[in-house]
């Protein structure tokens, strides 16, 4: 995956599109806007491989039977799982955002 543009942001501004990206708000510089769609799909990508690293290391213990340490790795599993989701909403406003933008029908 191609980071460039992210990488080219200064450390401002990649505070500010790390806040409109996880705020799932709109920013408007397009700049911000494109290292947003850039920066979505690693970080859902990312928060996937850590759920199902997660879910393998939950069964493992579940299956040795050591019921208290299965329990908090299902739960972190489950909040990894929502964080996930969350992300991928964040993706679809992001691209939202994108295309309004080059629309020039920003909020």
């Amino acid at each position: 995956m191609n980071l460039s543009t992210y990488r080219s942001c200064t450390r401002t501004e990649k505070r500010a599109l790390l806040h409109s990206f996880w705020s799932r708000r709109s920013h408007p510089e397009q700049k911000i806007l494109d290292a947003c769609l850039e920066y979505g799909p690693v970080a859902l990508w990312l928060l996937a491989i850590i759920t199902v690293e997660l879910l393998v290391c939950s069964l493992a213990l579940w299956w040795h039977h050591d019921v208290v340490l299965s329990a908090l790795g299902g739960a972190a599993t489950l909040f990894s799982g929502w964080s996930t989701w969350w992300t991928r909403g964040c993706c679809h406003v992001a691209i939202h955002h994108h295309a309004l933008a080059r629309l020039d029908l920003a909020p």
